[in-house]
């Protein structure tokens, strides 16, 4: 059994909430791809002693690319001027450093890198860093930033373009069979479907890294035996018990859904739409305003038949004839509730397969 573990400890919502601006990317750059990912395909480009003509490479077209910067480094790899990416967040955060993907697929990374984090327009740390490969983690604690600036200085290769596919905010760490004392995952299934069961993950981690890990309250961890996944669980507990051993146990998303409190109610003859609305409106707050759809358009049908005076005369009651395929009583019931009128008696049953 090749047991291992992929365990990120993201700064959770920083994906989300990064805003990336540079005045360094190339025209077919999409920097608001950096903190999600993108790319992976190896491009064809006009770089001296890059690749074959062997038909690896693929045409560039509508791939979508993170960030290629526009100036190319110089003989020995360096920028004249370095290319800068400005990540700003709306909430802080915390993180142990910054995972970085750069071009894996070509074996291209940037082999110096500046990272500085920012709380408003306050400096908090700067540290340079030296990658040695196209995936990696620069490692630097920084609490409570809302502004990161990436420096790339020079690339491993002469004559490249500074090619960045993924910027993590935290860690992203992948321990295998050497590193984990003891694994066990425990899957339930009620034969009676009549409870559905926590799933759970529990393993020690004996890490060979120096890098402190927070196992930090709901991060996800994938669980996989060789390449087939067995399941992602998020962090319930971890006990750091020594330097570099952790005992840590994961729940499922079910248990997950099971410790999160409900503040649930029993609803009768209330129309669904008015209740979505008040959950929509009180999750958007007051500076939000809603619009219904539905009755907008009906709003802008009556305006309309008023203006080419087509509108029936409002003293003229209109008839309106239900017919269903199954039982008529189900179809009065629901329907009254969303109509808000008394249906019962007023639906027909056909037989479907005369028509």
């Amino acid at each position: 059994m090749s047991v291992r573990i992929i365990y990120q400890d993201i700064a959770t919502g920083a994906d989300e909430d990064a805003a990336v601006t540079t005045p360094d990317a190339s025209g077919f750059s999409d920097v608001s791809l950096l903190p999600f990912g993108g790319g992976g395909a190896p491009i064809a480009v006009l770089e001296p002693f890059s690749w074959l003509l062997d038909g690896t490479r693929e045409v560039l077209e509508d791939k979508p690319i993170p960030f290629w910067s526009t100036a190319q480094s110089d003989i020995n790899g360096v920028f004249e001027t370095p290319p800068e990416i400005t990540f700003d967040f709306d909430e802080r955060y915390t993180a142990l450093g910054l995972f970085l993907t750069f071009a894996p697929e070509v074996g291209e990374y940037c082999r110096s890198v500046t990272a500085s984090w920012y709380r408003g327009i306050t400096l908090l740390a700067t540290a340079e860093f030296e990658p040695d490969a196209p995936e990696y983690f620069c490692p630097k604690t920084v609490e409570s930033f809302d502004k990161v600036v990436l420096r790339l200085n020079a690339t491993n290769y002469p004559y490249r373009y500074a090619k960045l596919r993924h910027v993590a905010f935290g860690v992203s760490r992948q321990f295998q069979r050497d590193e984990l004392r003891d694994v066990r995952v425990v899957e339930e299934v009620s034969i009676l479907s009549s409870e559905v069961s926590v799933n759970t993950l529990d393993f020690t981690l004996d890490s060979k890294s120096d890098v402190e890990y927070m196992f930090q309250f709901k991060q996800p961890v994938s669980a996989f035996n060789g390449e087939q996944l067995i399941g992602v669980f998020y962090i319930s507990d971890s006990t750091h018990r020594a330097r570099g051993l952790y005992d840590v146990s994961c729940i499922d998303a079910i248990g997950v859904l099971d410790e999160d409190p409900f503040p649930a109610g029993m609803y009768s003859e209330y129309p669904a739409g008015a209740l979505l609305e008040e959950i929509i409106a009180a999750i958007c707050g007051p500076g939000v305003t809603l619009v219904s759809a539905g009755e907008e358009s009906a709003f802008e049908l009556k305006r309309l038949l008023k203006a080419r005076e087509l509108r029936a005369p409002e003293d003229r009651r209109g008839e309106v004839s239900f017919y269903v395929s199954e039982t008529p009583e189900n179809f009065e019931d629901i329907a009254s509730l969303f109509l808000r009128e008394n249906l019962h008696h007023a639906a027909r049953r056909i037989n479907i397969d005369e028509y």
